[in-house]
């Protein structure tokens, strides 16, 4: 089965509507982007970061941590959801507002923007383009290859204990546009 026009990755176990009308399916699914929307808009508008999370705790500002999860696989995406989960203790509640397979996209951004949520990516990287739109917007977002050292992160920050925070500085890209091999040297690009 081919399907055509969907924005964004589905969720394994998702339902699949089918209608006749291309109108009426668009009005549907603004019906749903809108609840969605509402939904997001009614959380605080402070944002949290991992860094002063313990902080916030106990100031008494933080009762819930919203967390987006997104990875490249279902199975780490479940794994990884379940484990944030568990850390939930009497002071705070790890809220998993979002979770889902690809790289990390603007409306993830927009989504932890209104939600005060933290964006976890497992083996997935943003673009310099979403980096500038999170730090815009202030959302957190925290890389991660190792799946324990996400779960260890989010619960040192809960304890107060987070390390200081290393942070990767892209200072440019590059493209090869063509590739010559020079005698007694190698391949030039």
């Amino acid at each position: 089965v081919e399907i055509l026009g969907i924005s964004s990755v589905p969720e394994a176990g998702d339902t699949v509507n089918a209608v006749n009308d291309e109108r009426f399916a668009r009005q549907v699914a603004e019906k749903r982007l809108e609840k969605i929307r509402t939904e997001s808009l009614k959380a605080s508008t402070t944002h949290v970061s991992l860094e002063d999370l313990f902080n916030q705790i106990q100031q008494g500002k933080v009762k819930d941590l919203n967390i987006i999860v997104k990875a490249d696989v279902q199975g780490s995406v479940g794994a990884l959801c379940q484990s944030l989960v568990k850390l939930s203790n009497e002071e705070v509640k790890v809220n998993i507002i979002y979770s889902g397979v690809g790289t990390i996209t603007e409306s993830d951004i927009l989504l932890a923007s209104a939600s005060n949520a933290i964006i976890i990516g497992f083996n997935v990287r943003p673009s310099s383009n979403i980096v500038s739109i999170a730090e815009k917007e202030k959302v957190d977002i925290k890389t991660f290859r190792i799946i324990y050292e996400a779960i260890d992160t989010v619960q040192s920050a809960m304890k107060g204990m987070l390390d200081p925070e290393y942070k990767e500085v892209v200072l440019g890209k590059l493209e090869i546009r063509a590739t010559f091999k020079v005698p007694n040297i190698g391949t030039i690009g």
